[in-house]
């Protein structure tokens, strides 16, 4: 019963990992938003930035040329 309960964990474990990553060989690797909050160092912005900025996209998943400009663009606006 504990080798199912094990199984199964690593099984969904591994299935969460997978569908974060998107290939893409045409136009290069693609992430998923979630990947991108994880590298906020990589951004030098908080993950909460990388977050609200990707979001409003409403896409399944970026270059990271893409969602650098998206993110540089978010962080350029006017704040009202």
């Amino acid at each position: 019963m504990a080798e199912d309960a094990e199984t199964a964990s690593a099984t969904i474990m591994k299935t969460k990992s997978e569908a974060a990553y998107v290939p893409n060989t045409e136009t290069g690797d693609t992430y998923a938003a979630v990947e991108f909050e994880g590298a906020s160092n990589r951004f030098n912005v908080p993950k909460e930035c990388i977050r609200a900025a990707l979001k409003e996209q409403k896409k399944a998943a970026y270059t990271m040329d893409e969602a650098a400009a998206i993110i540089n663009n978010f962080l350029k606006r006017e704040v009202k």
